[in-house]
């Protein structure tokens, strides 16, 4: 649903997943990735491989959507699914794999974590985009900006 009303929103002519976009074999989730291909027949869709996709490349053909196994570049953006070494500049790179949160103290006392874009000059690493899968709220590096995501809402976190 979260998906569906984006892209009436934003209307985009293509959407990349950056991986584990189904982690099992054929299932519910799956039946409903079909359903989902067939209304949205004019976007172009692309999966690039992760480390959890179960679905062949012959059957996300059948979804119409382009299997990319390692990476898929455009204009210059290389969508991978896992995230580049800090130190590693050769390209701007969109990734995944991590699923970045962040752990807040609100008041009185109360902890919430919160999903988060990692942005630094040379790659962002996306959250995950569903709301079941866990996050890593482990401090990754000095070289990336914080932006966590609430509801319909993203703010930048300062870090220590």
């Amino acid at each position: 649903n979260r998906l569906e009303y984006l892209i009436d929103h934003y209307q985009p002519k293509q959407v990349i997943v950056v991986g584990d976009l189904v982690h099992a074999g054929i299932n519910q989730e799956v039946l409903l990735l079909e359903s989902f291909r067939q209304q949205h027949l004019q976007l172009q869709f692309h999966l690039v491989k992760g480390n959890h996709d179960r679905l062949s490349k012959q059957m996300t053909s059948l979804f119409g959507i382009q299997h990319h196994h390692e990476f898929f570049e455009v204009q210059e953006i290389q969508f991978k699914h896992h995230p580049a070494d800090a130190a590693d500049r050769s390209s701007f790179r969109i990734s995944g794999h991590i699923h970045p949160g962040v752990s807040l103290v609100v008041p009185p006392k109360r902890h919430v974590r919160l999903p988060c874009f990692l942005v630094s000059d040379h790659q962002i690493i996306l959250p995950a985009f569903s709301t079941f899968t866990g996050l890593d709220s482990n401090d990754l590096s000095a070289h990336y900006k914080y932006y966590a995501i609430s509801d319909d809402l993203v703010f930048p976190i300062g870090k220590n």
